[in-house]
């Protein structure tokens, strides 16, 4: 038998993720397909606007999009505070909100991959997503701030990134 390569733990060992906090979550399409959507607005070529940029969803951006809109109806001790569908992955913030409510609260592993599986059964093509997702507990409130106008400001990174490939690091 093969000895397989193990994966590094993406989560803190000792750390509770069902407890009250803001998570700030990333997820992507496996191979990183850019099927939920396309960037477009200020500085895009499709249509050439003057609006701020924002992902123009496909039928599949459109599914995640509403599958996260649900989560709190899902879940009542979870509050998605802020989010952007991009191209070929997701950002949000999940504030989960316990105060007693559920017992057991739900933890972050179990949202996000109650998100994912909901998402691929609609989609209708298994495999959709990457494995696993990348979090950050979210510390204090000038981070919450950063990180929400990071998800933001999102699209037009995406523009400046794909518009200006010299600006990519190696």
């Amino acid at each position: 038998m093969t000895n397989l390569p193990k994966r590094k733990p993406t989560r803190w060992d000792k750390y509770d993720y069902s407890r009250n906090g803001a998570y700030f979550v990333t997820f992507n399409v496996k191979g990183m397909h850019k099927i939920l959507g396309t960037v477009v607005g200020a500085g895009s070529t499709r249509p050439p606007t003057e609006q701020t940029p924002y992902v123009e969803l496909s039928i599949y951006g459109k599914i995640v999009d509403t599958a996260i809109k649900s989560l709190p109806q899902k879940y009542e001790s979870v509050i998605i505070d802020r989010y952007v569908v991009m191209p070929n992955h997701v950002h949000m913030i999940v504030i989960i909100d316990n105060n007693g409510r559920v017992d057991p609260a739900p933890t972050l592993s179990s949202i996000v991959g109650f998100l994912k599986y909901q998402t691929t059964k609609e989609i209708g093509i298994y495999g959709f997503w990457q494995r696993s997702f990348r979090d950050r507990i979210i510390r204090n409130t000038t981070e919450h701030s950063e990180i929400r106008r990071y998800i933001y400001y999102n699209p037009r990174s995406w523009l400046h990134k794909h518009n200006h490939p010299s600006t990519e690091k190696p």
